[in-house]
């Protein structure tokens, strides 16, 4: 792939319905940032950050008036930060022209972030038609405190939409302080076996006690699973067993071939104070697999801080493969250690083969603040297809403020990087807590 200079990124950005978004350039605010001219940097910065607020609002009511690109803008607004709110208090309102899933979307995410607004609504919405309207009421619900044997109610829904959003409010009470009432337990159960729905029986794993006898032999069984998502919420779950030593299964997936089921399963021991299992298969996976191996990703994206972990991490950005550098560099970075780590990334990024790796390289630069980086990635969201442009604008815009890039977010023609773009412009932060960088 050739990347294409800046000032093709800066002429594209720069289209005529984009022209109020450009504005000051971020170089000439930095500059007076770096000269010492403070009060000018700020005042320059919140003109443009408003003029990227004005577009993105602009953008969001655009897609918000389309009916075939709500689904998209729904799906963005899930990382909405409190400055959407008004434009999810107007798709609420009962004189909303929205159709009932959007209306009802927004009055769960104001649930989830209210802590239980619109719940007369929501309970109405229980008996709607449409599945998606009832999966949004019961989010919404869950958020405002729906009881345990409610959300058993809803996983009898024959809808999946529905029943994944009842899991994942039993998944978050089972999460809580006062953890799931024992009454429930047994029908829990019974609903994990029974779930016919991957995603709805790889939550409800999570409501299992791996301690309980019949709840273990249930987790055990569907680490036979034709679904990998299941499998994985299994092994995650039975990471919580106080004895696992005496559960043969957990030993051949600690001890057999390595696979990922076993790595979810070692992590989540870890987590839960079993240190010297985690760790004795994470050296298992670093001796018996080839470079760039999934599992040896995973593994270096999962060591604990450490004087350790700082060897193996550098073994990996010296020797190992694409994807082991970058995600060793991408942990040495994140403490604010280089270790030689921007100069090979600046390799891979440049090079843009293997592309998954290169691609990951530049995400991981721009997100440090690297000055190539930008343009590198810039390119990429001209040339690539949209699902990785939405991918881009969804993580790495919405965590680092780039005119440019989110420019071309903006003025994209497919709905859902568009609608990504806005909200990762949203998000852009008042220019006196940390200029340039997005929560």
């Amino acid at each position: 792939m050739s990347h294409r200079p800046p000032l093709f990124g800066i002429a594209i950005a720069c289209l005529p319905p984009l022209v109020a978004a450009c504005g000051i350039p971020l170089g000439e605010i930095r500059s007076a940032a770096e000269s010492g001219d403070v009060e000018r940097a700020v005042r320059l910065a919140r003109g443009e950050l408003e003029g990227f607020r004005a577009a993105a609002e602009g953008t969001v009511a655009r897609l918000a008036a389309e009916e075939a690109a709500r689904p998209a803008l729904r799906e963005a607004l899930e990382l909405a930060p409190a400055s959407a709110g008004a434009l999810l208090e107007a798709w609420a309102a009962e004189e909303s022209a929205v159709d009932p899933a959007s209306r009802t979307f927004a009055r769960a995410r104001l649930s989830e972030l209210e802590g239980g607004a619109w719940e007369a609504e929501l309970r109405a919405a229980l008996d709607a038609t449409g599945p998606l309207v009832r999966a949004y009421a019961v989010r919404g619900l869950a958020a405002a405190g729906l009881s345990a044997g409610e959300l058993l109610e809803a996983l009898a829904d024959p809808a999946p939409e529905v029943t994944r959003e009842a899991a994942a409010g039993l998944a978050a009470l089972a999460r809580g302080d006062e953890g799931l009432p024992a009454t429930v337990r047994p029908a829990l159960r019974e609903a994990f076996l029974a779930a016919a729905d991957g995603p709805t029986r790889a939550r409800l794993a999570g409501t299992l006690d791996p301690d309980d006898p019949d709840d273990l032999q249930a987790l055990v069984a569907a680490l036979g699973a034709g679904s990998a998502g299941v499998r994985l919420a299994a092994a995650a779950a039975l990471g919580g067993s106080s004895a696992p030593a005496a559960v043969p299964e957990l030993g051949e997936l600690l001890e057999g071939v390595l696979r990922p089921a076993g790595l979810t399963l070692a992590q989540s021991l870890g987590r839960h104070g079993r240190t010297d299992l985690r760790d004795a298969y994470y050296e298992r996976v670093l001796r018996d697999t080839p470079r760039d191996d999934p599992l040896r990703v995973g593994v270096l994206l999962g060591l604990e801080a450490g004087p350790a972990s700082d060897g193996l991490l550098r073994e990996a950005v010296a020797g190992g493969g694409p994807l082991e550098r970058v995600a060793a560099c991408e942990r040495l970075l994140g403490a604010e250690d280089d270790a030689g780590c921007r100069g090979r990334l600046r390799e891979l990024a440049a090079a843009a083969t293997p592309f998954d790796a290169a691609l990951a390289a530049t995400e991981v630069l721009f997100e440090d603040g690297d000055p190539p980086a930008a343009a590198w990635l810039r390119s990429y969201v001209v040339q690539a297809a949209p699902a990785l442009r939405r991918r881009v604008m969804a993580v790495a815009a919405a965590r680092r403020f780039d005119d440019g890039l989110i420019s071309l977010g903006l003025a994209d023609p497919d709905p859902s990087v568009a609608a990504a773009a806005a909200v990762a412009a949203l998000r852009v932060p008042d220019p006196l807590a940390r200029p340039g960088v997005a929560p």
